[in-house]
């Protein structure tokens, strides 16, 4: 029973500071190239990293590595992130459960964030931009936030080796819908497990 929350909690995490709407500046593009428990990935400016680790149980932990990457794109405000849930003490089963209740939790999250009239839209197999063999789900959110229209392309993956879930996500508002697009596909495709 408790595995099943585990998941919704880590992208409740997850979601925390990584809409667009929070105070950033114009940043060039760097491409600049982080090191993610055990990941790779490349960011195109420059991110804030922060680490946490929360006590689920007596004998549960999760540790958790974020990476914020925000900048301005024609005055609308873009955010990508990337943040890897290592969990000790309990094991990740990649179950068709566990993935609804992420889904279901991760609504709620965004919710609780302020989000009206929000859709989840799950990506085709034959449309995702993740082809990597891990278990994954790659998805959208999309809604009206305080900031206002949004869109979130999100990719979740899930290392059971490692017993770790690598989160990829690429938000803004929804006049650079295209950009955010391509952040997301190039964001995406930098991202390497070793």
């Amino acid at each position: 029973m408790f595995l099943k929350f585990i998941l919704p909690f880590t992208f409740i995490l997850h979601i925390t500071g990584a809409f667009a709407g929070d105070n950033i500046t114009e940043l060039k593009n760097i491409p600049e190239m982080s090191k993610v428990c055990g990941a790779e990935v490349t960011f195109i400016a420059p991110h804030e990293h922060r680490e946490s680790n929360v006590n689920l149980s007596e004998t549960v932990q999760i540790n958790i590595a974020q990476y914020i990457s925000k900048k301005t794109m024609y005055g609308a405000k873009m955010a990508s992130n990337v943040q890897c849930q290592s969990l000790s003490g309990a094991k990740y089963t990649g179950s068709e459960q566990e993935w609804k209740s992420f889904f279901k939790s991760t609504g709620a999250a965004l919710s609780q964030k302020g989000a009206k009239n929000l859709q989840l839209t799950i990506t085709g197999t034959a449309t995702k931009v993740y082809q990597g063999k891990l278990p994954n789900r790659e998805y959208k959110f999309s809604g009206d936030f305080k900031e206002g229209s949004q869109v979130i392309l999100n990719l979740a993956v899930l290392d059971l080796k490692s017993n770790t879930m690598y989160s990829i996500s690429v938000s803004g508002g929804y006049k650079i819908e295209s950009y955010i697009i391509k952040e997301f596909q190039r964001i995406v495709d930098s991202f390497t497990l070793h």
